[in-house]
């Protein structure tokens, strides 16, 4: 488990909004090109053009769940091609540990970064690493978890939220604070050269649907079903089928809530 920071916040910028189109949008533009070392936190009450994974939307009631953006800089560095899921997995790992100490539940990952309670999506994390040649300068962390919604829309079968698994309204900006302490305390260097295989088995120990039967489906809508064994250093989900065992690429396939 990743300790929280004993240090305080003043580092960080925080940006409250009460409705923006998107916050990864709105620190791109205003964040990433004014003031590119600054960390800094967007959070609104509502989102007009949320996104997810894939293209997706994100809906949410206003005021009810957290909508947020973290704008990281990173030191400069030659592209490492296993960084962006590195990263990706390391952000996971901090929100389901986030997630876990509020609820009694079990609290999965499901590939390559959705939060899952119950078969159920309660949060989802959306990355845009900003390059400058081969070089990362920054990334945008956006961030969704839902709160304290109760109801969703019949076309959102597989959403749920803390409220519901938990029976009781939750804080907001305590949750935020809770995620940006973590992330504050910790970088992904410093995780990796204390155990190079550290954030990669925390991952995989609560990967959702592990061992068990899945079904993927491609960028073309075909389908294909196995057992789930891990995902590895390269962030493919293997996966065991007809005897085999298959590689299923990042961005390449999803693996579909059933």
């Amino acid at each position: 488990m990743l300790q929280k920071s004993l240090q305080p916040l003043k580092s960080w910028q925080f940006v409250y909004l009460k409705e923006v189109t998107s916050t990864n949008t709105y620190v791109k533009d205003n964040c990433a090109n004014t003031n590119p070392r600054q960390k800094v936190v967007v959070f609104t009450d509502h989102q007009t053009e949320g996104r997810g994974q894939y293209g997706s939307t994100w809906s949410s009631s206003v005021g009810k769940n957290l909508l947020m953006s973290i704008y990281q800089p990173l030191a400069s560095k030659s592209l490492d091609p296993l960084f962006p899921f590195k990263w990706n997995m390391y952000i996971a790992v901090i929100v389901r540990q986030v997630i876990q100490q509020l609820v009694e539940k079990k609290v999965s990952i499901k590939w390559p970064n959705d939060i899952i309670i119950n078969d159920k999506k309660v949060g989802g994390i959306l990355i845009q690493n900003l390059y400058s040649g081969s070089q990362i300068q920054s990334s945008i962390i956006g961030i969704g978890i839902n709160v304290n919604q109760e109801t969703f829309d019949d076309s959102l079968p597989y959403a749920t939220s803390l409220k519901r698994q938990g029976t009781k309204n939750y804080d907001r900006q305590d949750i935020l604070y809770q995620i940006i302490n973590l992330l504050d305390g910790h970088s992904l260097n410093e995780a990796q050269t204390k155990n190079p295989h550290l954030i990669l088995n925390m991952y995989n120990k609560h990967l959702y649907k592990v061992k068990e039967n899945v079904t993927c489906r491609d960028k073309d809508g075909a389908q294909m079903e196995g057992i789930l064994s891990h995902i590895d250093k390269n962030g493919d989900l293997n996966l065991k089928h007809d005897g085999a065992l298959l590689r299923l690429a990042h961005g390449n396939y999803k693996l579909i809530l059933n």
